[in-house]
């Protein structure tokens, strides 16, 4: 199974598949093949439709979309620590207080960041 860093790397790696350099391509095509077959993964998994969640299961918390958009929207401005946590808490049916601070902080200083961003563009 591929995990969020996995994909991230594939990602990038797929994003050369574009270069006009062709040993890049290949060389990225490779690893991005080679990292599907280190998770006995096809391509055909990967690309597959996500599964209709089931109406059985409860909804996720909202601490498990905070921190998804967190992820999305944050990336240039954490630590790899805050999105390490943030991936980790997604796992949790309920916060502890002390991890519930530190989501509020690390929303915070998302904010603020996005914030200055759109002041200085």
């Amino acid at each position: 199974m591929l995990t969020v860093r996995d994909r991230e790397k594939l990602g990038k790696l797929l994003g050369k598949i574009g270069s006009p350099d062709d040993a890049e391509v290949l060389t990225a095509a490779r690893q991005a093949d080679k990292l599907l077959a280190k998770r006995r993964e096809t391509w055909a998994d990967l690309l597959a439709p996500a599964p209709a969640p089931s109406p059985d299961l409860p909804p996720a918390p909202d601490h498990v979309h905070e921190a998804l958009d967190l992820l999305r929207r944050g990336k240039p401005y954490t630590s790899n620590w805050e999105r390490d946590f943030l991936r980790g808490i997604m796992s949790f049916r309920v916060l502890r207080p002390a991890q519930a601070e530190t989501l509020g902080s690390i929303r915070a200083k998302i904010t603020a960041a996005l914030e200055i961003d759109r002041y200085t563009d």
